[in-house]
Protein backbone atom coordinates (compact mmCIF):
# COMPACT_ATOMS: atom_id res chain seq x y z
CA UNK A 1 0.00 0.00 0.00
CA UNK A 2 1.15 3.15 -0.69
CA UNK A 3 3.30 5.05 2.92
CA UNK A 4 2.69 8.77 1.87
CA UNK A 5 0.82 11.30 0.13
CA UNK A 6 4.09 11.86 -2.47
CA UNK A 7 3.83 8.38 -4.11
CA UNK A 8 0.61 8.50 -5.20
CA UNK A 9 1.05 9.19 -9.23
CA UNK A 10 -2.12 9.09 -11.84
CA UNK A 11 -2.27 5.41 -12.18
CA UNK A 12 -2.25 5.01 -8.70
CA UNK A 13 -5.35 7.41 -8.49
CA UNK A 14 -7.38 5.62 -11.34
CA UNK A 15 -6.56 2.25 -9.86
CA UNK A 16 -8.37 3.05 -6.60
CA UNK A 17 -11.26 5.33 -8.63
CA UNK A 18 -12.14 1.91 -11.19
CA UNK A 19 -11.58 -0.38 -8.11
CA UNK A 20 -14.03 1.52 -6.49
CA UNK A 21 -16.31 1.73 -9.57
CA UNK A 22 -16.29 -1.90 -10.04
CA UNK A 23 -16.70 -2.94 -6.71
CA UNK A 24 -19.87 -1.51 -6.84
CA UNK A 25 -21.50 -3.76 -9.63
CA UNK A 26 -19.27 -6.84 -8.67
CA UNK A 27 -17.46 -6.91 -4.94
CA UNK A 28 -14.92 -9.24 -6.31
CA UNK A 29 -13.88 -6.89 -8.97
CA UNK A 30 -11.17 -4.93 -9.11
CA UNK A 31 -8.85 -3.00 -11.79
CA UNK A 32 -5.03 -3.38 -12.11
CA UNK A 33 -3.12 -0.18 -13.40
CA UNK A 34 -0.79 -1.25 -16.06
CA UNK A 35 2.51 -1.67 -13.63
CA UNK A 36 0.31 -3.53 -10.91
CA UNK A 37 -0.82 -6.18 -13.48
CA UNK A 38 2.67 -6.70 -14.77
CA UNK A 39 4.25 -7.67 -11.28
CA UNK A 40 1.23 -10.04 -10.40
CA UNK A 41 1.26 -11.71 -13.42
CA UNK A 42 5.22 -11.87 -12.81
CA UNK A 43 3.97 -13.24 -9.40
CA UNK A 44 1.63 -15.87 -10.73
CA UNK A 45 3.97 -17.12 -13.02
CA UNK A 46 5.95 -17.96 -10.43
CA UNK A 47 4.27 -19.86 -7.63
CA UNK A 48 1.16 -21.16 -9.84
CA UNK A 49 1.11 -24.95 -9.73
CA UNK A 50 -1.39 -26.82 -10.83
CA UNK A 51 -2.60 -30.09 -9.50
CA UNK A 52 -0.74 -32.30 -11.99
CA UNK A 53 -4.15 -33.39 -14.09
CA UNK A 54 -5.67 -33.08 -17.32
CA UNK A 55 -9.48 -32.99 -16.02
CA UNK A 56 -12.46 -32.93 -17.81
CA UNK A 57 -16.33 -32.75 -17.77
CA UNK A 58 -18.36 -35.30 -18.60
CA UNK A 59 -21.80 -35.94 -17.54
CA UNK A 60 -21.85 -32.65 -15.44
CA UNK A 61 -18.93 -34.47 -13.56
CA UNK A 62 -15.26 -33.39 -13.40
CA UNK A 63 -12.81 -36.16 -14.40
CA UNK A 64 -9.31 -36.61 -14.60
CA UNK A 65 -8.31 -37.73 -17.80
CA UNK A 66 -4.76 -37.70 -17.28
CA UNK A 67 -2.12 -37.04 -14.42
CA UNK A 68 0.55 -34.79 -15.61
CA UNK A 69 4.12 -36.40 -15.24
CA UNK A 70 6.25 -34.68 -12.20
CA UNK A 71 2.87 -33.12 -11.14
CA UNK A 72 1.92 -33.06 -7.58
CA UNK A 73 -0.89 -35.75 -8.09
CA UNK A 74 0.91 -38.11 -9.73
CA UNK A 75 2.16 -39.31 -6.15
CA UNK A 76 -1.23 -39.72 -4.91
CA UNK A 77 -1.91 -43.57 -4.67
CA UNK A 78 -6.20 -42.94 -4.26
CA UNK A 79 -6.20 -41.02 -7.77
CA UNK A 80 -6.24 -42.62 -11.18
CA UNK A 81 -7.17 -41.27 -14.76
CA UNK A 82 -10.99 -41.47 -15.08
CA UNK A 83 -11.88 -41.17 -11.49
CA UNK A 84 -15.09 -39.22 -11.46
CA UNK A 85 -15.41 -36.27 -8.58
CA UNK A 86 -19.01 -34.45 -8.63
CA UNK A 87 -18.87 -30.95 -8.14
Amino acid sequence: MLKNLADIDTDDVTEMFLTSLANLYDPHSSYFSPRVSRISVFQMRLSLVGIGALLGFEDNECVVKELIPGGPLIWASNCIPMTRSSP
